[in-house]
Formats: C-alpha cells, structure tokens, sequence
C-alpha cells in the first residue's frame, strides 16, 4: 500500500532582527517596527505642527539603529509594536515597512493627532518552498 502525504513549508530569509520572530500564522511577510509617537492637541496650528515636526525629524537625525532609538531622550513617546504582518499595517506606513532602511528612522509622519518617526529593526519574508511528496 502507498500512502501520498504532501507537506506545505516555507523557507524564511531574515534581513535583520533584534527579537525573536514569532510563529507566524500565515505566509505573510512581517516587520519589527518601533515607533516614537508626539501627540497633537485636536486643535494644534500649522505652527505648532511644524514645531513638532521639526522636533521628530531632529531626533530622526540622531539615530542610527533601533537600540540608538529604544534608547534616545525624547518627550515622544516609545512604542515598541513588534513583529506585525504587513497586512496589519495601515497603507500610509506600510511603505515605510517595506522600504525603510533596517535600524534608521523615518521622518516625522503626520497623522490625525499624531506626529509619529518609526523604524524597521528587522524583516522577514517567507517564500512558500514546493511541496515535499513522501511516499
């Protein structure tokens, strides 16, 4: 008697990592993203934006890897997300994930009540391998 079983598995090219990646769920690919987050009064004027802006990309400057950002004074606050999948992150910041150089921070992003500076501290795509026949 032959039994056919075919097994699915996935190669992983890591880029860069400071934690360890998790199981993930699905084949999508992943990023280690921190980000350093300024709040914006809901009424905050173009001056006060442009104040807060310019304090986010000063500290941009600063940095050359995520420890360097983990560990910089600054009155934004830290946010360290992990790893999340590409499918998770909003549009506006997903190219950020994806073409941001690992370890260096973006400049600052204005959001709705936000000034936000992220950076990529690792990558990981997953490439579905062919299947594996056992017989």
């Amino acid at each position: 008697m032959r039994i056919h079983q075919t097994i699915r598995v996935a190669t992983v090219v890591l880029v860069s990592a400071v934690s360890t990646i998790p199981a993930l769920a699905d084949s999508s690919p992943a990023v280690h993203l921190m980000a350093r987050i300024w709040l914006l009064a809901g009424n905050a004027t173009d001056a006060e934006t442009d104040t807060v802006l310019a304090r986010a990309d000063a500290l941009s400057g600063t940095i050359s890897s995520c420890e360097d950002f983990r560990l910089a004074h600054s009155p934004g606050l830290f946010r360290d997300y992990g790893w999340v999948s590409l499918d998770d992150i909003p549009p506006e910041i997903r190219a950020i994930a994806v073409n941001q150089s690992i370890g260096i921070p973006s400049q600052g992003i204005r959001q709705d009540f936000t000034v936000d500076v992220f950076v990529v501290c690792g990558r990981v795509t997953l490439y579905p391998a062919p299947p594996i026949h056992r017989w």
